[in-house]
């Protein structure tokens, strides 16, 4: 479920995002070790949680209305649309994304962010198409990770029962060649960054994509990071708390057969206790309505 913003922003944010990561950590190369005794090497943590924050996005929003109103761009308009999903102004982002794509029907950002509108607001067939018609236009979107988002809105839409979710294989990581499992891992964590903002917990599906996660993460890259994973996996489904607890315990036996000593950098970056707490933004916020330039 991810927002895109136009690209020299969008750079610019991340660069922002690693300045500062890399600031605040010191020593965060490290090798991880795997439920087979293998080391793999990573440069920087992958994953971290970070809840959207009311007053910034009505700042920005703000920000964006002052400039639309000296000079129209469509490229802040979609932003503008963006910014109020994250808000949680899904009706009026949606109203935003279905004015844009009838002038702009070629442009990812917008069909992209028009995907995530009409999923938000439980509409999965439309947001399966216009996901899909993103990847055609941008196929590298969001670091080659958009397979991810779809296989979840392919799943929201066979409506499984709880005992099929349970049994069903959602992200399909098993049948990924070894040499290519740690680049569709770290695919799969960049999907979840930018997905758990907007769901909520208790979120069943989103529970068994990073159960499966868990698994795959400690069979082939990490144990430390699995047992992330199957602690998040608990915060979103309690019911699947006793099984994360055993595959947790497994974990743990490995890493003291193979002497693991991660550094846990990981988990300094994710705060379980501010995931505990995460509750989407329900936003009300008189938006003005723009007409598309």
């Amino acid at each position: 479920m991810l927002l895109t913003i136009y690209p020299m922003k969008k750079t610019l944010l991340l660069l922002l995002i690693l300045a500062l990561y890399h600031q605040v950590n010191a020593c965060i190369n490290e090798y991880t070790v795997d439920a087979h005794g293998e080391k793999h090497f990573t440069e920087y943590d992958e994953f971290y949680f970070e809840p959207f924050d009311a007053k910034t996005i009505v700042n920005r929003l703000k920000e964006i209305e002052n400039s639309l109103n000296q000079q129209y761009d469509f490229k802040l308009h979609s932003d503008y649309g963006a910014n109020l999903l994250k808000l949680g102004c899904t009706p009026e982002a949606l109203q935003v994304f279905t004015a844009l794509i009838q002038k702009y029907p070629n442009q990812y950002s917008i069909a992209a962010n028009l995907g995530t509108a009409y999923e938000l607001s439980g509409k999965n067939d439309s947001a399966l198409k216009y996901i899909k018609r993103g990847v055609e236009l941008n196929p590298n979107s969001h670091f080659n990770s958009e397979w991810v988002h779809i296989k979840i809105l392919e799943a929201k839409l066979n409506k499984y029962t709880p005992e099929q979710l349970a049994n069903a294989d959602i992200l399909k990581l098993g049948s990924v060649p070894p040499k290519k499992i740690e680049q569709k891992l770290r695919q799969v964590y960049y999907q979840l960054h930018e997905r758990m903002p907007f769901t909520p917990l208790g979120d069943a599906l989103l529970a068994k994509v990073i159960y499966e996660t868990a698994q795959h993460t400690s069979e082939s890259f990490s144990l430390e990071r699995g047992i992330l994973f199957y602690n998040i996996t608990a915060i979103y489904n309690p019911s699947l708390k006793e099984d994360a607890a055993k595959k947790i315990a497994r974990n743990k036996q490995l890493q003291k057969r193979y002497k693991v000593k991660e550094k846990n950098t990981h988990h300094k970056i994710f705060d379980i206790a501010i995931l505990q707490k995460h509750r989407p933004l329900k936003g009300n916020y008189n938006y003005k309505v723009y007409k598309v330039g």
